[in-house]
């Protein structure tokens, strides 16, 4: 049951970041490179936090994110892979790491809502409900608990699977950024 209330606290974040967005869009010009920049370091944490459990099976790594990078080329929804995380970080049995890995997606959802409506031109309530459409992607993977035998005995091919996706979104949101000026 506990499970469930992180989940919903962990994805909070999102809809707390589009609401600090509508209440005070003056801020958002200042802010904006700060925002990325936490929403960057965020991700890079993400990353090292899932890579750090697979490490002793570096091949596994390397394979694993590979083909994480490659899917995340294609669905591109980071709430997806970070769902996933989270999930996984349940079958670790290991408290802490759950709290890390729930309070990092938390404090990523911060800018990313921001940014994300910071960037409408038409900010009212209702651009709260396109956020909360993530909450699909986010929930989904927990759908993969029926299978959960399966998720443990494979549970460094996820890790790494969800760490490259991370990374190569890492690093499209930055090339977007930097070069495309989005």
């Amino acid at each position: 049951m506990l499970e469930a209330l992180v989940v919903v606290i962990a994805f909070l974040g999102l809809i707390f970041g589009g609401m600090l967005a509508v209440i005070s869009p003056e801020e958002m010009k200042k802010g904006e490179k700060w925002f990325r920049a936490l929403r960057g370091i965020v991700l890079s944490a993400l990353f090292i936090a899932f890579a750090f459990l697979v490490l002793p099976n570096f091949l596994v790594l390397l394979i694993g994110g590979l083909i994480g990078f490659a899917i995340a080329t294609l669905f591109s929804k980071i709430y997806f892979y970070l769902g996933i995380g989270l999930m996984v970080s349940f079958l670790t049995f290991i408290n802490d790491y759950i709290v890390l890995i729930a309070s990092l997606i938390f404090i990523f959802g911060l800018p990313e809502g921001t940014l994300r409506v910071g960037r409408l031109k038409n900010k009212n309530w209702t651009t709260l409900k396109r956020l909360s459409f993530n909450s699909i992607f986010f929930i989904v993977p927990f759908l993969f608990l029926f299978s959960k035998d399966f998720i443990i005995l494979n549970i460094d091919w996820v890790l790494a699977f969800v760490a490259g996706g991370i990374i190569c979104l890492t690093g499209k949101k930055t090339y977007s950024e930097v070069f495309l000026k989005i």
